[in-house]
């Protein structure tokens, strides 16, 4: 039996909510956002690790094992190399922008599809709410636009969880609702791992559960879903397992690094533990902002008995953050950016709370929010407007922007305040609507714009350093790596051309055949090895993200002599 939706009226509007004005808004929102600015830092982080292996699959014609430098790398699954070799193969090109569309797309797909799932139990208003807010998290302005997991895993993931109760919703047949929930769950696992069985068998499980859904819990559908998500795993799975064997299955879904932050806990320290249990929902709640406070809107007494229809939504989204926290915020090494794939649950209950808010009769809670709105606008208009002056503090110079670049922006956002505070004398729906647009834009204004400047003078510029270090070689020149360890994929990336060998750190002359003589190795800090032959150096390739005057991490190319 479906749950009931909300009003008449939204259920009925909700239905072509694909064809409302919001969504067109959504979408032009995220394109300048996000796709406009998105080539213009360099790679970094891990996202030249997932473009080298993309760039190798593409290369070797081999789609089933990701490797690097020509060997198996074990710490992911393929799913987003496949997006990243997809978009190279079909723009003909491995740009920056390029290899981030993958997220991209995501991120508008996701903003997209709170949208939809906000319009089964609310209205347009609560719904533009919650797209707005997913778009503009803070934190989402970094995730959403670079060539991590983060972006894509989150649609996946977010989507199934959403999916899921979407189709309970809106009645459809159990084996489509638990074949789209299993299905993305899986496609989820293909991406990122075991984090998304864990989230979406506790939350939707945990829901039928308390709801005493029994009844859909045992259904044939059920047992469909589950067969859909096994499938979808198996159809990579068991080809790799022919391929390289059982263990090395094991190895891709235990590999990666983050598993192995947090140890055991016979190995936690109790001050860390403490300290993180603390530090975590503030990163939380600051990397939401300015939207997280609102989803505490839910708590009050009045919210439930005034909204008996919304409350079982809320019940869900709650469930869903509720399962997931935990393994994030008990654990030391839990990262914010591990909670990615529970913040469209969060966008929608900021919208939900806005809805409530707005035409609840909660007038002064209203007023006090755009107030609130608008003040943190025109604080945000003040940092940019007196950035060009901090040019006197050399910690901060970085942020100092050329003045009439600093005006602009700063002027938009003080007339994006002005429009927000005084959005209360323009009429509902309309007032409420400028005012969220207005929020959501001043954030774009300030991440997009002023912070990203910042990111993108202080970066180092790994594309020069390799033309200088291309026009000392031959061209088309092979090198050879030394060192137990991949090469950087940072230097490989730009490099272009495979480094397929690789040889451990020579100790004598006899450890390396005679015609060796360009090679390359990565370095780090005061590196006090040493070959044990003449060599010059060619040229040395920065690997820190901040222009640095001597490089912590580099790769140094040399010529045997």
């Amino acid at each position: 039996m479906a749950e009931c939706a909300g009003d008449s009226m939204d259920r009925r509007d909700g239905r072509y909510w694909f064809i409302e004005p919001e969504v067109f808004f959504l979408t032009l929102f995220v394109v300048l956002a996000y796709f406009v600015r998105a080539g213009e830092l360099p790679l970094r982080g891990e996202e030249s690790t997932r473009a080298q292996m993309a760039f190798e699959m593409v290369s070797g014609n081999d789609f089933l094992v990701p490797r690097a430098q020509g060997q198996p790398f074990r710490i992911r699954p393929p799913l987003q190399m496949w997006a990243i070799a997809f978009s190279g193969m079909a723009l003909g090109d491995w740009s920056e922008w390029t290899i981030r569309l993958h997220s991209l797309l995501a991120s508008l797909a996701t903003t997209v599809l709170v949208y939809g799932y906000a319009r089964t139990f609310l209205g347009r208003l609560g719904a533009l709410a919650a797209g707005a807010a997913f778009a503009s998290f803070a934190d989402w302005f970094q995730m959403g636009r670079q060539a991590e997991t983060e972006a894509i895993f989150t649609l996946l993931l977010g989507g199934a969880l959403l999916l899921w109760h979407w189709g309970i919703v809106r009645g459809w047949p159990n084996w489509v609702v638990f074949s789209l929930g299993y299905g993305l769950m899986a496609s989820a696992m293909l991406a990122k791992g075991m984090q998304a069985p864990v989230y979406f068998v506790g939350a939707t499980w945990l829901y039928m559960v308390v709801m005493g859904d029994w009844k859909r819990m045992f259904s044939s559908g059920h047992a469909a879903g589950l067969a859909v998500g096994a499938g979808v795993v198996a159809a990579w799975v068991v080809p790799y397992a022919r391929e390289l064997g059982w263990a090395e299955v094991a190895m891709v879904w235990t590999g990666d690094p983050a598993y192995k932050v947090n140890g055991t806990v016979y190995t936690w320290k109790s001050s860390e533990l403490f300290r993180h249990l603390f530090t975590l929902p503030v990163e939380l709640l600051a990397g939401t902002l300015p939207w997280s406070p609102l989803i505490f809107t839910v708590f009050r007494s009045d919210f439930r008995s005034s909204w008996p229809a919304g409350w079982r939504h809320v019940a869900f989204l709650w469930t869903c953050i509720g399962v997931a926290l935990p393994s994030i915020w008990i654990p030391p090494g839990g990262l914010p950016r591990y909670f990615a794939p529970l913040l469209p649950c969060v966008a929608v209950l900021a919208g939900a709370s806005v809805e409530w808010l707005q035409r609840g009769g909660q007038g002064r809670a209203w007023i006090f929010l755009r107030a609130v709105a608008a003040l943190l606008m025109a604080g945000l208009g003040t940092v940019m407007a007196f950035s060009p002056w901090l040019t006197a503090f050399p910690k901060w110079a970085g942020f100092a922007e050329p003045v009439p670049v600093a005006m602009a922006y700063a002027g938009v956002v003080f007339l994006m305040a002005v429009v927000t505070a005084f959005s209360g004398r323009i009429s509902a729906p309309a007032g409420p609507r400028v005012g969220i647009v207005c929020l959501a834009a001043a954030m774009a204004v300030y991440f997009s714009g002023f912070v990203m400047d910042f990111r993108v003078r202080r970066s180092e510029s790994p594309a020069e350093a390799m033309l200088a270090i291309k026009a000392a070689l031959p061209p088309g020149q092979k090198l050879v790596s030394f060192g137990d360890q991949y090469l950087a994929p940072l230097f490989a990336y730009h490099y272009g051309l495979p480094i397929t060998t690789r040889r451990p750190w020579p100790l004598k002359v006899e450890d390396l055949p005679e015609d060796l003589e360009y090679f390359c190795f990565e370095s780090h800090g005061t590196d006090s090895r040493v070959l044990p032959f003449k060599w010059k150096q060619i040229g040395v390739f920065p690997l820190d993200r901040y222009r640095l005057p001597n490089p912590v991490s580099r790769v140094v190319v040399g010529q045997r002599e």
